[in-house]
């Protein structure tokens, strides 16, 4: 456990750390609803921000940005 989190450690600044990330996020092309603190945003989650945000595609076709919330999968309607 200790080399794997020295090897990422060493990768933290690479394209590579974040390419791996992204390979293994399951939510990335399901429909999402993310529940935060004021508002509910239903719709795709399409990719992930550098900064860790994670994207989400709504109906009416804008992007918007989600650092911090409960997403919960959701079956096309």
């Amino acid at each position: 456990l200790i080399d794997r989190i020295e090897f990422w450690y060493r990768q933290i600044k690479s394209d590579e750390l974040v390419d791996a990330w992204k390979a293994r996020l399951t939510t990335l092309g399901q429909n999402v609803r993310i529940e935060g603190a004021h508002q509910a945003i239903v719709g795709q989650a399409v990719d992930t921000s550098t900064d860790g945000a994670l994207l989400i595609k709504t109906p009416d076709g804008s992007i918007q940005r989600v650092l911090a919330g409960d997403v919960s999968l959701r079956p096309l309607s």
